[in-house]
Order: C-alpha cells, then sequence, then structure tokens
C-alpha cells in the first residue's frame, strides 16, 4: 500500500507525450455519453425524418418505397459498424475526414485528393441538411399556428422564424459546447417523446393485419427506382455519425463514440421503418398525401387528427435541433481543416474562454441561415427548393461514407489490424453505396434534376482541384488527418511543460 502511494505521490517521469493537443483550443473531456448521443440523434432527427422522408422516397421508388427504407437502414447499419472501426482507435473533431486522410494521406496526390473530397463533401453535406433543417422548423411551426387558425405566415415573416433559430443556433455555439449539448438533449428528447406517442396512438388503432400486410413491395418503379429511394432514405438517416465530431469534448471517447454510433443508427432505423410501416398500412402515397404532411392523413385514418399539431410541434423542435448539431459538425470539420492549412488558419482558431470552434460557426452559421430565409421570404420556400437542398445533401453524405469505407481496410491493413468482418463489412458497405449512388444520379439524370449533381461537382471537385494547386506550390501542409493525441498533463508521471496546455 505505501509503494502504491508512494509512486502516485512521487511518480517516474514518462516521455513521449505532446505539451498540447494539435486540436488544443476546444473543451477536451467535458461531455459525457449521453451528449455524444444527444448529438447523433439531434443531426439524424427521427422525428423530422419520420413525417417527411417516407413520401420523398415514395415519390422515387414508388409502392417500392419500403423496400428502400430496408435496404438503407441495413446499409447504414453497415456504415456505422464500418466507421465504428476508426472511432475506436482514434479521436477527431473532423472524423471522417480525419479518417479517410490516415488511410490515404501518403498515397501520392490520389490519397490527399480522397481525403480532400471526403472533407468537403462532409462540410456540403452538412450545411445542405441545416438549411433544410431551418426551413423545415419553420414550415411546421407555421402548421401549428395555422391548425389553431392563426393563418398560414408569409414568406416574410418564415424567413424571420429562419433568422431568429440561426441566431439562437450562432449564440448556443459559441457560448460552449455544453450549452449546446443541454439543449439538444432537452429539444431533441421532446420530439422523440411526442414521434413515439404518435406511432404508438397509431399502431394501436390501426388493424393489426393491415400493419403486417404493409411490408416492403418492390414496387413499380424498378431497382433503379428502389435504388434512387434507399439514397433518399439515406438521407433519412445521416446524421447518426456526427457524435464523432465530439471525438476531442468527449470523456472516454475511443469507447463511447462507437457505442453512440451502434445505438443512434439502429434506434433510427426503427423508428424510421415503423413510421413508414404505418403510413404504408394506412394506405398513404406520394399520390394521396403531399411531401411533408404524410402523417395528416395517417392520423386521421387512424382516428386521432388532434395528435395533427403535436407531432408538427415534435417535428419543429426535431428540425431544430437537427440544424444546431449539424452547424456543431460543420464548424468542427472546418477547423480541423483550418488547423492543417487546407483553408485559411483563421478557420482554426478557437475561442479561449468558451473553447468553441468560434471563427469556423462565425462563418458557416450567418450563410446557412440567409439561404433558407432567402428562398421564403421569396416565396419559393416551398416543399420543392427544400428537395433539391436535401437531393444535394444525399449525394455529398454518400460520397462521404463511400470514401470512408474505401478507408477503412486500407487504415486497418496499415495499422496490422485488418481481420474478416470489418474489411467484408467495408468492402460489401462501398460497393452498395457506389451501386446506389450511381442508380440514383442516373434516375435523377432522366428526370432532367442534374442540379444536385452539378452543385456537388462545382463545389467538391472545384474545393479539391484547389486544394491539390496549392498542394503543389508548397502552399499547404503535406499531412492532413489531425487527431487528438494524450498530453503531459493528462498522464501520471508527465505533467505538462511549464506554459503548456492540454486543451
Amino acid at each position: 500500500m505505501k509503494a502504491l502511494q508512494d509512486a502516485v505521490a512521487r511518480p517516474p517521469q514518462v516521455g513521449g507525450f505532446a505539451d498540447t493537443s494539435p486540436l488544443h483550443g476546444l473543451a477536451r473531456r467535458s461531455l459525457g455519453p449521453t451528449d455524444a448521443l444527444a448529438q447523433s440523434v439531434a443531426a439524424a432527427a427521427p422525428t423530422a425524418a419520420a413525417v417527411t422522408m417516407p413520401m420523398l422516397v415514395a415519390e422515387a421508388a414508388g409502392r417500392g418505397a419500403g423496400s428502400a427504407i430496408v435496404a438503407a437502414a441495413l446499409l447504414v447499419l453497415l456504415v456505422g459498424y464500418t466507421i465504428g472501426q476508426f472511432a475506436r482507435r482514434m479521436g477527431a473533431a473532423g472524423p471522417l475526414y480525419s479518417y479517410a486522410a490516415r488511410a490515404f494521406g501518403g498515397s501520392g496526390m490520389l490519397g490527399p485528393a480522397a481525403a480532400l473530397a471526403t472533407g468537403f463533401s462532409l462540410l456540403l453535406g452538412y450545411a445542405c441538411v441545416a438549411m433544410f433543417a431551418l426551413a423545415g422548423s419553420a414550415l411546421y411551426l407555421a402548421d401549428v399556428l395555422a391548425y389553431f387558425g392563426l393563418g398560414p405566415l408569409p414568406g416574410w415573416a418564415a424567413a424571420g422564424v429562419v433568422v431568429v433559430l440561426g441566431a439562437c443556433c450562432l449564440w448556443l455555439l459559441l457560448r460552449g459546447i455544453g450549452l449546446s449539448a443541454r439543449a439538444l438533449l432537452l429539444t431533441e428528447s421532446a420530439a422523440v417523446l411526442v414521434l413515439l406517442a404518435a406511432l404508438a396512438v397509431v399502431l394501436t388503432q390501426l388493424p393489426a393485419a393491415d400493419v403486417v400486410r404493409a411490408g416492403p413491395d418492390a414496387g413499380n418503379q424498378g431497382l433503379g427506382g428502389i435504388a434512387s429511394g434507399a439514397v433518399l432514405a439515406l438521407s433519412a438517416f445521416v446524421g447518426f455519425e456526427s457524435a464523432t465530431v465530439l471525438g476531442v469534448e468527449t470523456r472516454r471517447p475511443l469507447r463511447t463514440i462507437p457505442r453512440v454510433i451502434a445505438w443512434s443508427a439502429a434506434g433510427t432505423s426503427v423508428l424510421s421503418l415503423l413510421a413508414t410501416q404505418l403510413q404504408l398500412a394506412a394506405g398513404i402515397t406520394a399520390d394521396t398525401a403531399p411531401s411533408g404532411r404524410a402523417w395528416d392523413p395517417v392520423l386521421r385514418t387512424a382516428g386521432v387528427p388532434g395528435l395533427i399539431p403535436a407531432l408538427d410541434l415534435g417535428a419543429a423542435l426535431s428540425f431544430a435541433a437537427c440544424s444546431l448539431a449539424c452547424m456543431t459538425a460543420l464548424a468542427r470539420v472546418l477547423l480541423t481543416m483550418g488547423r492543417e492549412g487546407v483553408v485559411p488558419a483563421w478557420f482554426g482558431r478557437a475561442h479561449p474562454r468558451f473553447l468553441t470552434p468560434f471563427n469556423a460557426v462565425l462563418a458557416t452559421v450567418p450563410p446557412v441561415t440567409l439561404v433558407p430565409a432567402v428562398l421564403l421570404a421569396a416565396g419559393t420556400g416551398t416543399w420543392g427548393p427544400m428537395n433539391r437542398i436535401i437531393g444535394t445533401a444525399a449525394t455529398a453524405y454518400v460520397a462521404a461514407f463511400l470514401l470512408t469505407c474505401i478507408a477503412a481496410p486500407v487504415f486497418l491493413r496499415r495499422i496490422g489490424e485488418l481481420t474478416f468482418w470489418p474489411g467484408a463489412a467495408a468492402v460489401t458497405a462501398a460497393l452498395a453505396l457506389a451501386a446506389a449512388l450511381v442508380a440514383y444520379r442516373v434516375v435523377l439524370a432522366g428526370q432532367g434534376r442534374h442540379a444536385g449533381g452539378w452543385i456537388y461537382l462545382v463545389l467538391v471537385g472545384g474545393s479539391v482541384a484547389w486544394c491539390l494547386w496549392r498542394r503543389r506550390r508548397g502552399a499547404a501542409p503535406a499531412d492532413l488527418g489531425l487527431y487528438d493525441v494524450p498530453t503531459r498533463e493528462a498522464v501520471l508521471g508527465g505533467p505538462a511543460a511549464p506554459g503548456g496546455s492540454g486543451r
């Protein structure tokens, strides 16, 4: 016992630890598992997804909407398992980008190109989903008011709601991750409780035989339609991985983050599948319900129309939480890129008091807020333009997931830890994502809907080309993919050097 006390009081000095983390300035190890789970669940926005996404999928897949969502759910579980292989080995603030960079970084020019494409795809995906969520929150809040006879909100009023929501997100993100994590937890918890109540009531009111018979159907759109619907359905699940952006700020991240990814992927999949099943059981299709309003006829069919404003309010809260979660992730990816010199170093600066990615937040939240606000104010911010935004997000997210799944076996082989099941899961997920993405873009091209693809290619392709050009000129660093490392003050016998800080 005395020997142990002496060892604690006068530990032997150890070396090999940095004075500061490459991602210093963030509130390291300040969040618990519940906070990380709130981030992933809020970004996936199960309540908002349940009331909007099935009908968007049905527009692409027809009667095969159920099959498309089942395929997307299975794919999400494979992708989550693959991402978990990285998350249990490294903590990062720009996770999928950092993961791809660690796998490909030293492979000539192709490696950095793949890593940068992953990073810029993430930025575009998070930004588009945040825009969609802000507009969705305003539109559903307007529906709540209209239900009580307050009339539809004019475009300028809906735009004002978006601006207020954006300002709240800005304040929370600037003031500290603890505050924004609590806001996410409270808001999304309320939204999920409303969804669960609505699902339970509808489940008890609809005939059990109808619910059982309303299974996946190959539909009339063919495999291309189902693949296209599956990609759209993925946008209902994306965000389940966003807890990985808190790899620096979460306690015991190598244990906590993989578990959060698994639980959020599974939980979101179950809720979305159940919501779709009940909509099919109620006989609701894309032809009988407008986008974003599918649950109105479902609740009327179940004989509980009084739940419509409650579910609309839950969807508004879920969308608001989703926008905050996506902005949280967006700012941390941008901070990582700023620290590496991929984008100007100004983006990589953290606030010395609040320990937040201050400059990245200031640079991203205003434009992400203004785009949907302008659309609503101009009278074009209906579900049509919102669907085009979410289509761009779907392309960006699937591309980021695809590159990450390709990177996983490469990374595991480089560190000597590649085994059969992680490799098989990554390859299977990569092949499925590639096939679904190609089918999705082909189907949209056949419908004359090229905008999302061109936006993705111009923004992501142009950004990657610019970074590679700077790299060839020696204006960008050779090493990409910063991740958190243990610091001297975090280990017994390794106190921080004078003036050093592990933050």
